[in-house]
């Protein structure tokens, strides 16, 4: 389980293969984030206008206007433990590394 805040959007995810995007000030469900197959999504980040989803040895940067995958992070040899927007970087956090992109 994992949750990310930014503005009046939260960025959700569960355990599953899916992430959403819901508006924090009416509990809403903006949208759902499905391409992570049937990998378990289990970190979230979100900041400004972009989106990162970790999960099994991948992780994908959303635009949160058109809710499209922009970018997406491959081949890593372990799964990916978290993700972390930090300005215009994305940072992944594998189990005995990292790696910033």
């Amino acid at each position: 389980l994992s949750a990310a805040i930014a503005g009046d959007k939260v960025a959700t995810v569960s355990g599953d293969h899916i992430a959403k995007i819901w508006n924090l000030n009416t509990g809403t469900l903006l949208h759902t984030l499905e391409d992570h197959s049937e990998a378990e999504v289990r970190s979230v980040a979100i900041a400004g206008d972009n989106v990162a989803t970790g999960s099994d040895y991948t992780a994908h940067i959303w635009d949160l206007n058109s809710y499209a995958i922009i970018h997406t992070i491959g081949g890593y040899p372990e799964k990916v433990k978290s993700v972390i927007i930090a300005g215009n970087k994305v940072v992944t956090v594998l189990e005995d590394a990292g790696a910033v992109w």
